[in-house]
């Protein structure tokens, strides 16, 4: 069976003993950190604002208007033929490219450039379609220790939040539904909707937890990363918000239409 792949958390243990040895290993993997933060920083320049505009809800249930950003997907090309998406959530600091590979390794190791680096790259598992038309779409992102990719995860404690994704053609709005922690062997939720089974499973869990079944029949974004407990794997479940509506709106219809008992 495919099996999503360890993102890691990215930890500079199991050092050689040595405080010169030590510290020099650390400011290696600091610089490290350091040359993908800049990447990113200037991969941000093709996702400006632009003349249209989105609205987005706060903490505190207020809703804002602000520019909608329009990404240079060409430019992205030429730099990365394997870029698919932009990624962006405030509440968890997503503001990345999102490739696909050939597989669910290289880009565990490989920055959006193709560089060999220890963040790697947030990317889309290799199963899923480039236009994000599964019904579980699948991105991947290590627990960088510095918050970056989706190091944000384990900190946090919100209820709500908006996850865009804009394609070349499509811009994508996704609810959280879920934010929960896995057995690395539990991978029913990797496979929601992929069979009706695995659908009313990830839907009865996601109830308990939160007290809102999933509708079948709508799309969903599952963010997953390592927790620091290797055996553990922690996933953002969202919801599509146009599918969410039209099914709710079709269940209360279907629900409208039977007679009363």
């Amino acid at each position: 069976m495919w099996k999503l792949p360890y993102q890691g958390n990215r930890d500079p243990g199991g050092l050689p003993d040595g405080t010169w040895v030590r510290e020099s290993a650390l400011f290696g993997i600091w610089q490290m950190y350091q040359e993908g933060v800049r990447e990113y920083r200037r991969l941000q320049e093709y996702a400006h604002e632009g003349d249209e505009t989105e609205t987005e809800t706060d903490e505190t249930g207020a809703v804002k208007t602000k520019r909608k950003p329009e990404v240079d997907f060409e430019a992205l090309k030429k730099i990365s033929r394997d870029v698919v998406a932009w990624i962006r959530c405030k509440e968890l600091g997503l503001d990345y490219p999102v490739v696909q590979g050939t597989d669910n390794s290289y880009y565990l190791t490989h920055s959006f450039t193709g560089a060999e680096h220890i963040s790697g790259c947030i990317f889309m598992a290799c199963i899923n379609k480039v236009d994000f038309s599964d019904g579980n779409t699948i991105l991947c992102g290590h627990n960088m220790k510095d918050g970056s990719m989706f190091g944000s995860f384990s900190a946090f404690q919100g209820d709500t939040a908006t996850v865009f994704l804009y394609t070349p053609g499509e811009t994508y709005l996704s609810e959280m539904a879920d934010n929960l922690v896995v057995d690395v062997n539990d991978e029913k939720s990797f496979w929601a909707i992929y069979s009706a089974e695995a659908f009313g499973e990830l839907s009865d869990a996601v109830a308990v937890r939160t007290g809102t079944a999933l509708m079948p029949g709508i799309h969903l974004l599952t963010l997953s990363t390592c927790n620091s407990n290797a055996s553990e794997r922690h996933l953002i479940v969202c919801k599509r918000v146009a599918d969410a509506e039209e099914k709710e709106t079709e269940a209360g219809r279907t629900d409208a239409s039977k007679p009363e008992t």
